[in-house]
């Protein structure tokens, strides 16, 4: 057709194509997400899989404030920015090493461990090997790169590709005009991550077994409940017995990007790690380079400093030296008394808490983490570092080098809401805001009963109640919990409000066919208080939980563990007295788990 003899039908055959084309690629899109639900894989990945352009920096700020536009502009702000981040301030490590010995070589067996540990969607750097690729050449492919990776130990070298990287910017908050906003993840090949999780599994243990309790992050067995769980037993305890608490929420700038190398291998030493992995991990950190493309132009930048944040050993090379930090930082006199113990400090890879009873402690630890933590490259943010303090705390401000910590009434840590009154109204809100977000990709995504049901109760549900094993649960926040689970449920089922007034709730459920909100709490919080009854490494997530102190007079508010000692305490008919506590019971797993019964209520009527 002759555009110019037919203008007005060219348009509408244009305005047909763009239509059809956008619908095929929604119909493409849905099939993708539905067989990835149907094999109970993460839609967030696999939406992000899909997503064919990326949003592109409009602007971003010089270091004067002003705002440059055009792209040579932006490309030199990223160059300098970069190249001071990643400059390290420390000497290049040139002592020679003694005689390095290798334990025993890498077999097959544990290159395939290592290769079907790793997430199916582990992106492949420039040269360009997916994943995939590996999976499907299976064991003579894995002998051959564990031969090889034998030989990198045994001589202390690497390839020069595994020292080039690219570097996509990611932003995290804030400003989006500000470069510090933007989080650069560095994507390595995918061979050089196979071989350092091969190393992190033979060091895995001498690093954990080095990690005092504190460290909740990138750990087996641990998990952010844990920290959760006690910060708000701390509030809990304090507002009971009247007792000041101090948390300063300590947060770095670029940790990860800061750190030194050579502290960190330090730090391995001092842990125990084997010479020879030390070695090799230094060798390959060595004469790095990474590439950023957020334009048109490749912007290459020296790497001195800083870990790979694709890197899967990288966030235990974090613990270790942030451990090696605080060893220094001396705070056994500092902290709350919990069982004749001092908690001082809760940590969860990078996010730090600091814990005491004054203000004058609380800036003194402060100065001592900055002190130690500087020598190691990391610089505390005061701009996003929090102090939360309760009533019976003193009103002095604490201080990091003369300047305040700002005061906040409530903090997220860790994804969970917390403040002084235990108060899960504002949490509420949170939990009903990334709910009703998840829904919306069900509804949009799929007509399927059966099917919406399950993945309601695997993303709507958990998006929902994050956390909700450390909830102490008034009737008033479990009414207001089941009234956002309806609404919920009719965003569901496609019904209006009056629709749902005029059918039986018990019809609703039977249409919806999803769980029942306040039963998946409680039963969660019953398998999680075992879990911590069970503990036996000392975490204060059960030494909290385990804490009792004489009382006050007065009523006290609602606690964490009411609703579990009135499901499962034992009580004599005759006396009414306790015969067998809860903790007892949980302590046996078999026993436990036939405690639960979901038809008893958390509290007498």
């Amino acid at each position: 057709m002759d555009p110019q003899k037919h203008p007005e039908e060219c348009i509408e055959l244009n305005k047909l194509c763009e239509e059809h084309i956008a619908k095929d690629l929604s119909n493409f899109e849905r099939a993708v997400l539905l067989d990835e639900a149907e094999k109970g894989r993460s839609w967030k990945r696999a939406k992000s899989e899909l997503t064919e352009f990326k949003e592109r920096i409009p602007c971003l700020k010089n270091t004067n404030g002003v705002r440059c536009y055009s792209i040579d502009e932006m490309q030199s702000i990223i160059a300098t920015f970069y190249t001071v981040l990643f400059k390290s301030n420390l000497p290049i490590y040139n002592e020679r090493r003694g005689e390095r010995r290798i334990t025993r070589n890498f077999d097959f067996s544990e290159v395939k461990n290592a290769v079907k540990s790793m997430s199916r969607y582990t992106k492949p750097e420039k040269d360009g090997i997916p994943l995939e690729l590996l999976r499907a050449e299976g064991e003579p492919l894995y002998q051959e790169l564990a031969t090889l990776y034998t030989q990198y130990l045994t001589e202390c070298r690497v390839p020069e590709k595994w020292k080039q990287s690219l570097t996509e910017l990611r932003y995290e908050q804030g400003d989006k005009e500000d470069l510090a906003n933007y989080r650069p993840i560095m994507i390595s090949p995918i061979r050089y991550k196979v071989f350092t999780r091969c190393i992190l599994e033979r060091i895995r243990t001498t690093l954990e077994e080095a990690q005092p309790v504190e460290q909740a992050g990138f750990r087996r067995n641990f998990s952010t409940l844990d920290h959760i769980v006690t910060c708000r037993r701390l509030i809990e305890a304090s507002r009971v017995h009247r007792l000041p608490l101090i948390m300063t929420f300590v947060k770095y700038k670029n940790a990860f990007d800061s750190v030194e190398p050579a502290k960190v291998w330090e730090a391995l030493e001092e842990q125990g790690v084997e010479r020879i992995y030390v070695d090799v991990l230094r060798e390959s950190y060595c004469g790095r380079t990474t590439v950023f493309h957020p334009f048109y132009n490749d912007i290459e930048v020296v790497v001195e400093k800083g870990l790979r944040q694709d890197d899967p050993i990288s966030p235990h090379l974090f613990s270790a030296c942030l451990e090696h930090v605080i060893r220094r930082c001396k705070w056994d006199n500092f902290g709350v008394n919990i069982n004749g113990r001092r908690l001082n400090n809760l940590r969860f890879g990078s996010n730090i808490v600091l814990i005491t009873d004054s203000p004058e402690d609380a800036s003194e630890m402060l100065r001592r983490l900055d002190e130690e933590g500087s020598q190691c490259g990391l610089t505390i943010d005061t701009s996003k570092t929090k102090v939360m303090r309760n009533s019976f705390s003193s009103g002095t401000p604490v201080l990091l080098e003369g300047s305040s910590i700002e005061d906040v009434d409530g903090y997220v840590y860790l994804g969970s809401q917390l403040n002084m009154r235990n108060d899960l109204t504002e949490k509420m809100k949170r939990r009903r805001t990334d709910a009703f977000e998840s829904i919306e990709i069900i509804v949009k995504n799929t007509e399927n009963d059966k099917l919406r049901a399950r993945l309601f109760n695997s993303t709507v549900l958990p998006a929902l109640t994050y956390a909700g094993e450390t909830w102490a649960l008034t009737k008033s926040l479990e009414k207001q919990l089941l009234s956002i689970h309806v609404s919920l449920e009719r965003r569901l089922l496609n019904l209006s409000q009056s629709q749902q007034i005029e059918l039986n709730y018990a019809d609703v459920r039977a249409m919806s066919k999803v769980k029942d909100v306040l039963l998946h709490v409680d039963e969660a919080k019953h398998r999680f208080a075992g879990y911590l009854m069970r503990a036996k490494d000392g975490r204060w997530s059960s030494a909290t939980v385990r804490y009792e102190k004489k009382r006050l007079p007065g009523r006290p508010a609602l606690k964490w563990a009411d609703s579990l000692a009135h499901r499962n305490n034992v009580y004599d008919p005759n006396t009414l007295k306790i015969i067998t506590c809860w903790t007892t019971i949980a302590q046996n797993r078999e026993q436990w788990r036939r405690s639960w019964d979901p038809r008893k209520t958390n509290r007498a009527d």
